[in-house]
């Protein structure tokens, strides 16, 4: 059997037997990955600590008829400023969710992986929630596009004219905007002010290093939350945890 590294990202773990767990690794080079880390949850593992939630790594493994073995593991981050800010860690759940649900197993995305890191050392270093909440939006419709559902922006998709500058409304089903007296023929739909439509135009074309001048006001930032929540539940078919997570952590801070 071989033996490989990889760059990855840690997205979850469970127990396994009496000292073993299985780690969910998101990993540049070859996607999502599940590995046996074996007597890591003994007390003297030195590798449990690198094997958290959300820690950036590099693992060496083994490969075997299933899981691959974790021999070593490397850590290259371990964002602790969003570990100790629930807010900050509510929202990259939400990526973390998103990354989980959409992209099969060893699905490679390395566009993808670079947006997820680049996104969590930005949050990681947001001096604010609104901030962070910024770079989580831009990371979602960026994701959408990467995974072939990034919505229709420009013109209306029932009947195919520009959209005018004023409130339209985002359907799913339709996979991107219609205008208002489109609208009327449609089931599924939400609302969307034009200041809404504007950024969203605005995240889809401009690199990520652009987006740490971008500033957005509360309101704004809320109506592109549910949005593209909205949005994203109907390709997923099925709800998204994070969300509620986000809401009831801003209830009990706010």
């Amino acid at each position: 059997m071989n033996s490989f590294s990889a760059e990855g990202v840690i997205l979850k773990r469970r127990n396994l037997g009496e000292a073993d767990k299985l780690v969910t690794v998101f990993t540049r080079s070859r996607g999502k990955i599940k590995t046996l880390a074996k007597g890591v949850r003994k007390v003297n593992s030195r590798r449990a600590g690198s094997l958290e939630i959300l820690n950036h790594v590099k693992i060496f493994l083994h490969e075997t008829k299933s899981w691959p073995i974790l021999t070593e593991v490397e850590t290259k981050g371990n964002f602790n400023n969003i570990k100790e800010d629930l807010s900050k860690l509510s929202l990259t759940y939400l990526l973390f969710e998103l990354v989980d649900q959409f992209l099969t197993e060893e699905q490679e995305s390395p566009f993808v992986f670079d947006l997820l890191v680049s996104t969590l050392v930005a949050i990681d270093n947001s001096p604010s929630l609104e901030k962070a909440k910024v770079f989580a939006t831009n990371f979602q419709l960026k994701f959408l596009s990467q995974v072939g559902y990034l919505p229709q922006l420009q013109n209306c998709v029932v009947c195919d004219q520009q959209i005018q500058p004023e409130t339209n409304f985002l359907a799913p089903y339709l996979g991107g905007l219609v205008d208002k007296t489109c609208s009327r023929e449609v089931l599924l739909s939400r609302s969307l002010s034009l200041e809404a439509i504007k950024t969203l135009r605005f995240l889809i074309k401009t690199p990520f290093e652009e987006i740490y001048k971008l500033s957005l006001e509360k309101k704004l930032l809320k109506e592109l939350f549910d949005v593209l929540n909205f949005y994203t539940v109907f390709f997923l078919e099925k709800d998204l945890n994070s969300p509620r997570f986000t809401l009831a952590v801003e209830k009990l801070y706010h």
